[in-house]
Order: structure tokens, then sequence, then C-alpha cells
């Protein structure tokens, strides 16, 4: 904060009522500035604010889907963690929901499973994108249910093709 620039707690807090008001064209241009001012920042509140805003950025393509959405990627160093890339440009992308719905789950988990306790996200964040993802799963788990074994033998089938190359590399494990 400068003498005449804004706070980050109050910055942080525009971005979540712009969010929380689906104000999209706000949320995206302020977004990569304020995660940015975040990134650069030592102390433990503004890292529980970067993930909190992560959250809200995998969860925006998944909750309100748009034409352009903002591309992230899993860091080769910590698989569990998606990062938004530095001086990244809004690009268009076509990901499958399936494929942002893991993202959102393994950063959640990287959230709460590797963060000390004072640096977790917000509880009600927390919850919202849990109940999240359960209402996915328990859905997927419905059409499972709802289709029969076809489904079922399908994913037996396709399980077998992904455990036959890891044998074939393996063999003498």
């Amino acid at each position: 904060k400068g003498d005449t620039g804004v706070s980050g707690d109050a910055a942080v807090k525009f971005i979540k009522l712009a969010f929380s008001y689906e104000e999209w064209d706000v949320f995206d241009s302020a977004i990569e500035l304020v995660v940015n001012f975040l990134q650069a920042q030592d102390d433990p509140t503004w890292k529980k604010a970067e993930m909190e805003l992560k959250l809200l950025t995998l969860m925006q393509p998944l909750l309100f889907p748009r034409k352009f959405k903002q591309d992230f990627s899993i860091s080769e160093n910590n698989t569990e963690e998606a990062r938004m890339p530095h001086g990244s440009e809004k690009k268009q992308t076509f990901r499958k929901p399936s494929h942002d719905l893991i993202i959102l789950a393994t950063t959640v988990f990287s959230c709460i499973s590797t963060s000390k306790q004072n640096i977790q996200p917000d509880e009600e964040i927390l919850v919202d994108v849990i109940m999240f993802l359960w209402q996915k799963c328990k859905m997927g788990l419905q059409r499972i249910q709802m289709s029969g074994s076809d489904y079922l033998k399908y994913i037996h089938k396709y399980k077998a093709y992904q455990v036959l190359p890891y044998y074939n590399v393996f063999p003498l494990i």
C-alpha cells in the first residue's frame, strides 16, 4: 500500500465481492494483479488470502461457465497444487469440466493437508468448495447407478488398460 494506493486487505475483499456478485469483468481485470501482489508477500495472512482467491478462481468456470477462462497449470514440483501462471494473458481454453474438477479437488486437498492451521483458507470457502465437489461426485455416482452394469464394465475395462502398461514397464517388481 502506498500513500495513494489501496490496502491489500481491501483489494482481497473487493475481489471476493466481485465473485459473490458475479461481476466477472471486474473480477477478471483485478484478480491477476491482486494474486501477483499476494504471491510477493511472506506474511501468513497474505498466503491465506492467496489460497482463497485461488479456490475462487478455480470454482469460477465450474459454477459459471463462460466462453473465456483463465488457464491454469499444475506446477511440476507440487502436483497437488494448481498455480496461476505469471504474466498470463487470458486465452480461450476448451477443457472438460472433469479436468477442472480434478484441479479444484487436488488444490483444496493441498490447502487442507499441507497448510499450517493459521494459513488455511476461510472455513466458509472450504465448506462451499467441498459441498460443490460432493454434489458433482454424487451426480456421477447416481449416473453410474442408473446406467447399470454396462458402465461398470466399461470402467473396469478402462482401468485394466491403464494397469497393463505399468506391468509391461515394471515386469520384475
